[in-house]
């Protein structure tokens, strides 16, 4: 059935190929039922005079939402689900960088996608005055096909030598989030104080309020929705006039960390410092929060505005940027332990074969799976967080989102049971997943120990480690393509990976493919538009992809035609990996 709705899915798109990228999508000159939505819409770029390092860029998400609505090729039921659509981004000023180029445009032809917004610092006019704060503007258009609000506007401002902080961390879904933020002031700043929070992959377009409650608690209120402030949201200020908030003396020693009213003593400046941040008001976040079911980014933001013209965004001044990044567990990780003073890995010598341990969490939810050999498989995977049985804690769920954040004070990490048969009998088996010290490296340590079935003791345990078995690439200077070797059901080939393109094409004759007894739907032939305006003949076969012999997906729905041009991973394969691409234009690929 899944197959089916597949092939109903591309007839109905009306797939095309442009001649640049292999991308698939349907005719981009067709109106499109839908509206469009780009999150965020408003970026801030900080630079200091002493520090002309370029900033880490902001990815903007943009996608296309149907309404209810049946149009003869699939109904969409709830409002909110994506739909594929065309959409163009250019920009204004030669000084923002799209995905860390200069290129002026930005192009999709495959829907949902993203662009990543940078600045180049040495597009801009030289520093002035040290102690003035001088703002440059420009803006991103984003034009689509789209019928409801196809074209939206990306307002973005460089602030140079402004009163701002910025920071990160990283933490794993069994960590606890307790910061202390602290907020930058100058004199001359008034109004309330707003902390706010958004996770754009949780809860996309959707800005939340932190405060406390009356007993100290850490709450999370619905400030606005894509970008619109939500009734009442003037309220929702963490303090009402920062002029008679207590503050942190900055520049005094640590013995004398005391706080004082803002205003009450004059500060003396600090050299080390940006000369416009004159005291701190010291924030506490989190107080304890596990962010089990928070994978992805969060951001806090600490802004200063009038409450009686929320709206007015341009009279807001952001003091803070802060992001915390939040690392799961999914991965295929290659096991190394550790027993009676050897070291085993599983990967066979003899054949190369990897035997990956697999993780999965999603938004709370964890599973397992680990063959570890073809006589002996595992079995009755059990995979929990550590201590979720027995803690007792306070839970609190942000508004509208099906997860949970714990304030505890307990060890953290994950216990994987499983049982597996051997020459011994059956056998029982227990890891313990420490909480990553490095989350999002890549590597994961912890203990384990064995038993035999139905014995109420546990061997003594012994340690091992794992690593992350994934991909990386890096573009080609010569065409700023990702290539990646791998085979498709067992074909050794040379693959472009494509996050835009919506299908994977592979070159071949799918007759001669079903000839080979592959899984291949001979029964319809698949017509699609090429950017010539010629069209391409083909049928979709499902295949077996792995890549550099390390990340296999099966059953991959793939365009085949032996009139494309090349071999292209994309979203078919792509959906159902993890893809990051760093700041440095690598991609990372794992599972």
């Amino acid at each position: 059935m899944k197959k089916m709705l597949v092939i109903a899915a591309l007839i109905c798109l009306g797939i095309v190929i442009t001649s640049a990228s292999g991308v698939f999508a349907e005719d981009c000159n067709v109106t499109k039922d839908g509206t469009l939505y780009v999150s965020p819409t408003n970026l801030q770029f900080y630079l200091s005079q002493e520090q002309m390092d370029q900033p880490n860029p902001i990815t903007v998400r943009i996608g296309g939402y149907a309404e209810a609505i049946d149009d003869g090729c699939s109904t969409t039921t709830n409002w909110g689900e994506s739909t594929d659509f065309c959409w163009t981004a250019t920009k204004n000023k030669q000084w923002i960088l799209f995905n860390g180029s200069n290129s002026s445009v930005v192009s999709s032809t495959s829907g949902s996608g993203y662009i990543n917004v940078g600045i180049d610092p040495t597009q801009l006019f030289p520093y002035q005055d040290s102690n003035t704060t001088m703002v440059y503007e420009g803006n991103i258009t984003i034009v689509s096909n789209l019928t409801n609000y196809p074209t939206k506007t990306i307002f973005i401002k460089v602030y140079v030598n402004a009163v701002r902080e910025a920071g990160e961390m990283s933490l794993s879904t069994t960590d606890w989030l307790n910061l202390t933020l602290n907020v930058p002031i100058a004199y001359n700043q008034s109004g309330a104080l707003y902390i706010l929070m958004e996770h754009p992959s949780l809860a996309p377009g959707q800005v939340f309020a932190y405060r406390l409650d009356e007993d100290g608690n850490p709450t999370f209120t619905l400030f606005s929705e894509w970008g619109v402030p939500v009734s009442g949201a003037e309220e929702l200020y963490y303090a009402e006039n920062v002029q008679n908030t207590p503050i942190a003396i900055p520049f005094s020693s640590g013995s004398n960390s005391y706080t004082v009213p803002y205003g009450v003593q004059t500060l003396e400046s600090n050299s080390t410092l940006s000369p416009n941040i004159k005291a701190y008001i010291p924030v506490a976040f989190g107080k304890g929060l596990r962010m089990v079911g928070m994978e992805g980014d969060m951001i806090i933001r600490a802004v200063v505005g009038d409450p009686d013209d929320i709206a007015n965004y341009d009279s807001w001044k952001e003091l803070l940027y802060y992001v915390v990044h939040v690392y799961s567990i999914t991965g295929d990780w290659v096991v190394t332990e550790n027993f009676q003073g050897e070291s085993f890995t599983y990967i066979d010598p003899v054949t190369g074969t990897v035997y990956p341990l697999y993780l999965r969490e999603d938004r709370g939810t964890l599973s397992a799976d680990w063959q570890t050999s073809t006589v002996y498989p595992a079995m009755g995977f059990t995979l929990q967080y550590a201590n979720s049985a027995d803690q007792v804690c306070n839970t609190m769920a942000i508004q509208g989102h099906r997860f949970e954040v714990t304030s505890c004070a307990q060890k953290g990490g994950y216990d994987l049971y499983f049982s597996q048969n051997s020459i011994f009998g059956m056998m029982d088996y227990y890891y313990h997943i420490n909480s990553p010290e490095n989350p999002g490296e890549g590597y994961i340590e912890g203990t384990w120990q064995w038993r035999y079935s139905g014995w109420p003791e546990w061997s003594i345990p012994e340690t091992f480690t794992a690593v992350k078995n994934e991909v990386e690439i890096t573009p080609d200077p010569n065409d700023n393509l990702y290539y990646a070797n791998g085979t498709y059901n067992g074909v050794g080939t040379q693959f472009i990976v494509d996050t835009g393109a919506s299908i994977v094409t592979i070159q071949g004759d799918a007759n001669e493919f079903a000839a080979k007894g592959w899984n291949c739907d001979l029964n319809t032939i698949q017509e699609v538009v090429a950017a010539n305006g010629g069209t391409i003949s083909g049928y979709i076969c499902y295949l077996d992809i792995t890549l550099e012999n390390r990340i296999t997906v099966e059953d991959v729905p793939c365009f085949v035609s032996t009139s494309n041009a090349m071999n292209l991973l994309g979203d078919t394969f792509l959906s159902q990996i993890h893809v990051t691409i760093g700041g440095d234009g690598r991609m990372i690929l794992s599972r």
